[in-house]
């Protein structure tokens, strides 16, 4: 999965901000792979990192944050803490983005990479200086990843357009 820079200015032209939430991390059985994620607004969300208790208590957390702005990383023990069956844990990072957030982001990289923990260092840690330049020279930008409180992840790529008519 990766950052659908498209699809989240359509939705920040559409709505305002909105609150990104994406998995950046798993251990164990999670309901979704890193990289997956919902938008969520006041009015509504699209998307999904894997519904259930961990999907909605997230999407009540998001609509809170698009009001205040900022970022918030939470690592959530799925069993006890949400009451899902999956038993692992997920890291969240939801972000709230806005027309001007989403200017700073370049849509030509092939990877994405902005601090979003609390005490992340302003600047770039080296091993997320290296990913970056990996995908620079290669064109290939792995998974989506939670690096020194550095959110890591691929821009999306329309692969293919299809028409489907009937």
């Amino acid at each position: 999965m990766s950052l659908d820079l498209g699809g989240l200015q359509a939705a920040v032209a559409a709505h305002g901000a909105v609150a990104r939430v994406v998995v950046a991390g798993i251990r164990g059985s999670a309901p979704r792979e890193p990289g997956a994620a919902m938008l969520v607004w006041a009015g509504g969300q699209s998307g999904t990192i894997g519904g259930g208790a961990l999907e909605w208590q997230a999407a009540a957390e998001a609509r809170a944050l698009v009001g205040q702005g900022g970022t918030a990383v939470a690592r959530v023990p799925l069993g006890p803490a949400r009451g899902q069956c999956c038993g692992g844990a997920v890291t969240l990072v939801t972000e709230v983005w806005d027309a001007a957030r989403l200017a700073a982001i370049d849509p030509a990289a092939a990877l994405c990479a902005r601090p979003v923990a609390p005490g992340a260092p302003a600047e770039t840690p080296l091993a997320v200086a290296r990913a970056l330049a990996t995908a620079r020279a290669t064109g290939v930008a792995g998974a989506t990843r939670l690096v020194d409180g550095w959110l890591v992840e691929p821009l999306a790529r329309p692969a293919r357009t299809l028409w489907v008519w009937g």
